[in-house]
């Protein structure tokens, strides 16, 4: 799982903030280890991360046969980020 917002601060002090809060309260036991703006497990293809970028290059490079990308406050990421994760 991806995760992206126009700014490093929306990612961490909001959609980040309340991903671990519902990784700490969950009522079953989650896979891995909830970090700042990650979820580390023992799976290299299971994880998920928090980024912001204001280089096209920097959003490229995910790669596996499916990924899923939350677009946080999608309508303040330029059109770049988009086409980027296609």
């Amino acid at each position: 799982m991806i995760t992206t917002a126009p700014t490093f601060s929306q990612i961490y002090n909001l959609l980040w903030a309340e991903i671990n809060q519902i990784y700490m309260n969950s009522r079953i036991e989650l896979e891995g280890e909830c970090l700042v703006t990650k979820i580390k497990t023992d799976e290299p293809d299971h994880y998920a991360i928090g980024f912001s970028t204001d280089k096209p290059a920097r959003a490229e490079g995910w790669h596996a046969p499916s990924i899923l990308f939350i677009f946080d406050e999608a309508k303040g990421l330029p059109q770049w980020i988009w086409d980027s994760v296609r």
